[in-house]
């Protein structure tokens, strides 16, 4: 995200409406990572039972997530690009239409699609034409890559934050993923 003001901070970008098993995708606000501690976060209005379904030009009452309580979380209605405004004075979310990056509108219409389950990495081809898939921890160094024309998966001997590079002919499509 990025810092508007004090307190305020703004995400521009793509969201998919259903994971690869075909379920909801969820996101909470993460305020400050501490390791082994996902509880220190930004939810839905924990007064609400269950996820909420964000919709375009509505602002949500958010929550500080503390243990014991609701871990709710929002999903978006469909595929698409969303603007995101965190206002953490205020304790809400405003959901607004998103716009596509400069790299993202020169890019193909098929793009492929990284998720992360467990200690695996999964990229899906989603039609793309994929030359190669490499794996980068924070540090720079490649630790796995294949010279995939298909769908192919990396499994992470320890977990941390990762970019997935994925080359497809003249695009070139970055990732970061977490792995626990």
């Amino acid at each position: 995200m990025t810092r508007v003001s004090e307190g305020v901070f703004t995400w521009n970008g793509f969201l998919y409406a259903k994971n690869t098993e075909g379920g909801d995708t969820e996101f909470k606000f993460i305020n400050q990572l501490i390791a082994g501690n996902w509880e220190n976060c930004f939810v839905f209005d924990q007064t609400q039972e269950g996820n909420q379904l964000i919709t375009l030009g509505e602002t949500y009452t958010i929550s500080y997530f503390t243990a014991g309580n609701h871990d709710n979380k929002f999903t978006v209605p469909s595929d698409g690009y969303y603007k995101l405004t965190v206002d953490l004075n205020a304790l809400t979310l405003l959901v607004e239409q998103g716009d596509p990056t400069a790299i993202e509108e020169v890019s193909a219409a098929v793009k492929p699609v990284v998720t992360v389950s467990g200690s695996t990495i999964q990229v899906l081809t989603n039609g793309a034409v994929v030359d190669d898939v490499m794996v980068f921890d924070l540090l720079g160094n490649c630790v796995a890559s294949t010279a995939a024309d298909s769908d192919c998966s990396f499994d992470m001997a320890h977990g941390g934050v990762y970019v997935v590079r994925i080359n497809c002919g003249n695009a070139v499509y970055s990732n970061k993923v977490i792995v626990k």
